[in-house]
């Protein structure tokens, strides 16, 4: 079974056309990015990304698989913010930049706590 995750690191790769760009893109150690992409592989069956002299590059196998995996990224992104959007407890500071005139205004008479 495909994971998420494993998915978003090899889209990663991917876009960035190395396994540096990929760890740069995802804030993380370029061994993690390998790792993350081996356990793919393991769990295809198959090899989605190949060594080559200086670099890595997608195999046929990987070429297919880029565009099904953009895909489900950009689904859970839909999801994540249809579900952000529908959460009514959102709490937080809002600073606003205004004018000295509305500013001292706002500090009489706050409009919200």
């Amino acid at each position: 079974m495909l994971e998420w995750d494993d998915l978003r690191y090899f889209v990663a790769f991917a876009r960035a056309g190395s396994m540096q760009g990929a760890a740069k893109a995802l804030g993380v150690n370029q061994s993690t990015v390998q790792r993350r992409i081996s356990e793919l592989q393991e769990r295809v069956g198959r090899r989605l990304v190949e060594r080559h002299l200086t670099s890595y590059r997608l195999t046929e196998l990987g070429q297919e698989l880029w565009p099904a995996a953009e895909g489900v990224e950009a689904a859970v992104a839909v999801f994540e913010r249809r579900l952000a959007a529908s959460d009514k407890s959102l709490t937080g500071i809002i600073r606003v930049t205004c004018g000295s005139i509305l500013a001292d205004r706002l500090r009489r008479t706050p409009l919200i706590d």
